[in-house]
């Protein structure tokens, strides 16, 4: 895992030349606004001041999505028959793969938005990724569940085109183009596909399958699945 992590340093180094862009320092701003009882967040609809962190932050969130999105789907397809029989006890050595590097993924982009992130997004990302390194972390430690998080990971196939709209914002492309045009229309149908229908097959899995798991792990999958569900209106609103 620590290895994943430092290639995601690595990538961004390569990309940006830096391996991250110290803009802005969410503690201590923490500490200034509590003395000045306000609480300045910039607005994520207008270009940030941290511009350049911001870019590099979405296209190593972008390719991270482009990769991990087909790998989870290469698996599900490869080994649909045994995903479909067992999602507790499915194990493969390539999949596991896919978990070590998505968690050193999720580690780095997490640092990287406590010393970054300066808007009010903060609380809703923070809660997104303390949920999927608990979904990540309950894999690791006790080898169940990898075929749930795979499928949960097919979400990043949503996240291709959410990035990618993000970078042409950035990037001040023009809203009326047919390229943007394209990414918002494969954004909105990828949504529906990767995350709704996703999201609502993995809430009926709890359901069906949870009478016959210990107490433990029926609350822990619940809680993940349902904080997942949580974000996905989070992102409707």
């Amino acid at each position: 895992m620590a290895r994943h992590f430092g290639n995601i340093i690595l990538l961004r180094w390569y990309l940006f030349g830096k391996c991250t862009f110290r803009t802005f320092n969410y503690w201590r701003f923490r500490r200034r606004s509590r003395r000045r009882n306000t609480l300045d967040s910039q607005n994520i609809q207008v270009i940030p001041p941290n511009k350049k962190w911001r870019i590099s932050n979405e296209a190593v969130s972008f390719i991270h999505s482009v990769v991990s999105g087909l790998w989870a789907l290469y698996i599900l397809m490869t080994y649909r028959e045994k995903v479909a029989n067992d999602m507790i006890h499915f194990t493969d050595k390539f999949a596991l793969y896919l978990i070590y590097m998505s968690f050193g993924y999720i580690t780095h982009d997490l640092i990287d938005l406590l010393i970054n992130e300066r808007s009010a997004r903060i609380i809703e990302l923070l809660f997104h990724h303390v949920v999927v390194i608990t979904a990540f972390m309950t894999t690791i430690i006790t080898g169940k569940f990898l075929a749930v998080v795979v499928f949960g990971l097919l979400m990043e196939l949503n996240s291709v085109f959410l990035h990618s709209r993000s970078l042409m914002n950035l990037y001040r492309q023009p809203k009326d183009g047919v390229g943007f045009k394209m990414i918002s229309l494969l954004n909105i149908a990828s949504f529906m596909v990767f995350r709704m229908a996703v999201s609502g097959y993995l809430i009926k899995w709890q359901i069906s399958e949870a009478w016959k798991l210990e107490w433990y792990y029926t609350l822990v999958t619940f809680l993940v699945i349902i904080s997942l569900v949580s974000v996905l209106y989070l992102m409707l609103l």
